[in-house]
């Protein structure tokens, strides 16, 4: 037996652990180097990337979804070029079309990607939108397009001539020469000379065309809609949107065609247009939505004609007449959005039929004035369909008592007339049997001034006609103010609601006045809380306000 020293046997078992390890360190440098191949073969060759197989279907779709997604100028409500908000421009297509090769080509096949084309005017890039519409318009064929006009107005501001202070440009032929011509050179200068993006040879079919001004108006502006409205096939424009600041208190201000000799002269600036009469009716004849604030087609134009959603919101006059005329040529209405000042001009004994509207399903009134209302309604005669009602009114008007007892009203939406000193309380409100949803915005809240409630006190000759309990879906209560919990209690039961929602609601409880909560409601009501509603929810201004589509003055 060989024997060895303990010094002999601890280098043997070192120097057999030593090529242990470097026999592993070999295996994990191969492992290593073949993942390495592997990551280099893949960087190089960009079929193996997992979204460069997916079949053109599915990459197309997930194109579309970008698009989708990236925020739409036209609808932008506030849009000025400044640090807080700054413009955001669309992206794609283009940058889709950049990546590789293959997007390209798959991209560019999709008409469908091209035929939404935004139009920025009035920035540094605008002639280079001008520039892209060309080519979307080709890319697009053969489906319709939709032309979207923008001009965020980022030239607000110049600098006067004299000094370097800065102002806000006004009005045209409001402020001193020199502010005028600097605005006009930096219009020159960030727009094209002349639009011609749709050209001959192609001929698109533009089915939406909008034009939405943030700042104040410009003879480019008249120019791009001349562009437009001449290239506009037969049948071919579906939509009309227009929305500029321009427009007088109470009096409309109509888009002029080039022979128009209207009280008071011929106009050649905004909003005249070097297009005859029968140019523009023959372009607009076949829209069929159409949104119009700050300039409008004569109130006798065929734009007005065949109509299903009509939004006028501005405020201004009309004859009940020239209302009755142009209603009464759109019967496939389904929506009405109007401020009008509506001048009656028919005698009391006049014998009218109310104009049969069988498709209506909203009418939005709610900027209107309490006889405006009134008037607008008794011209009114709906189908059976379910309608959503929008108003300032007074709960106890006969004529809004007579239209929804002729009508399938399923949701009202109500304020309080304006300029009123006092407001009647809810409780005397004729609501039909059939009302799903009620919601109640400000009453109880004095809208001549913002220093305090108007309470809702009873005028107690005022007989209050007898309704069996409604049974509603949904009863939706903001910003609204209660003398005390009793005439809260009295109209929460008169309607009966499955849901009570209150937002920034008051009430005054203990001789204060109070936010209405669960804790406070509950020690109102005592043991008959849970008698007042199935469901109660309390919010405060702080919580999302509901119904954020139902705001005073809506953004079109």
């Amino acid at each position: 037996m060989v024997s060895i020293t303990s010094a002999e046997y601890l280098f043997v078992v070192t120097h057999r652990g030593s090529h242990h390890e470097l026999h592993s360190v070999e295996s994990y440098k191969a492992t290593f180097s073949h993942a390495q191949a592997m990551v280099n073969q893949t960087s190089s060759n960009t079929a193996n990337a997992p979204i460069t197989v997916l079949p053109v279907e599915i990459l197309t779709h997930i194109f579309q979804l970008a698009l989708a997604d990236q925020p739409c100028p036209f609808q932008t409500e506030y849009h000025w070029n400044d640090e807080d908000n700054p413009v955001q421009l669309p992206k794609y297509p283009d940058t889709i079309a950049q990546v590789c090769s293959r997007w390209r080509r798959i991209a560019v096949a999709c008409p469908s990607l091209w035929s939404h084309i935004d139009i920025v005017l009035s920035c540094p890039l605008s002639i280079g939108f001008h520039d892209r519409a060309k080519v979307h318009v080709t890319r697009a064929q053969p489906l319709p397009i939709d032309i979207y006009i923008i001009d965020p107005g980022i030239y607000r501001e110049a600098k006067k001539s004299n000094n370097n202070s800065s102002f806000e440009l006004d009005f045209p032929g409001a402020g001193p020469p020199d502010e005028r011509k600097v605005w006009n050179e930096l219009m020159r200068k960030n727009n094209p000379e002349n639009f011609e993006f749709i050209s001959p040879e192609v001929m698109p079919r533009i089915r939406t065309l909008g034009l939405r001004v943030h700042y104040q108006c410009h003879a480019i502006h008249s120019r791009a809609l001349e562009h437009c409205l001449t290239n506009c096939l037969p049948g071919g424009l579906r939509e009309l949107n227009i929305n500029v600041p321009y427009g007088r208190y109470f009096t409309p201000i109509f888009l002029q065609p080039e022979a128009y000799s209207g009280p008071h002269g011929r106009n050649r600036t905004w909003p005249w247009l070097a297009l005859s009469e029968r140019q523009l009716e023959y372009a607009w004849a076949s829209v069929v939505t159409l949104h119009l604030k700050g300039v409008y087609p004569f109130w006798n134009s065929a734009a007005y004609h065949g109509l299903t959603e009509l939004r006028l919101p501005e405020g201004h006059r009309i004859s009940d007449s020239e209302l009755v005329r142009f209603l009464g040529s759109s019967p496939q209405l389904r929506t009405i959005c109007c401020n009008f000042r509506i001048r009656e001009t028919y005698h009391n004994n006049t014998v009218f039929s109310p104009i049969a509207l069988k498709e209506l399903e909203v009418i939005d009134l709610m900027n209107m004035s309490d006889s405006s209302v009134e008037t607008f309604l008794r011209w009114l005669n709906p189908g059976s369909k379910p309608l959503q009602l929008s108003l300032c009114c007074n709960p106890i008007s006969v004529v809004l008592k007579d239209f929804v007892s002729r009508s399938n009203v399923r949701e009202i939406r109500v304020r309080p007339p304006l300029w009123e000193d006092k407001i009647l309380p809810l409780a005397w409100f004729y609501l039909p049997l059939q009302l799903r949803i009620l919601g109640v915005d400000g009453w109880g809240v004095n809208p001549v001034d913002d220093w305090g409630p108007s309470p809702m006190t009873p005028q107690h000759d005022q007989p209050v006609e007898t309704q069996s309990p409604l049974d509603l879906d949904a009863l939706y209560m903001l910003s609204c103010y209660f003398e005390d919990f009793s005439s809260f209690e009295e109209f929460v039961k008169k309607c009966a609601p499955q849901r009570l929602i209150l937002w920034d609601c008051e009430i005054s409880h203990s001789n204060t006045k109070s936010r209405i909560d669960l804790p406070l409601l509950r020690s109102a009501a005592g043991g008959n809380f849970s008698q007042l509603c199935p469901s109660v929810e309390c919010l405060t201004s702080s919580d999302s306000k509901p119904l954020s589509d139902w705001e005073r003055y809506p953004p079109m």
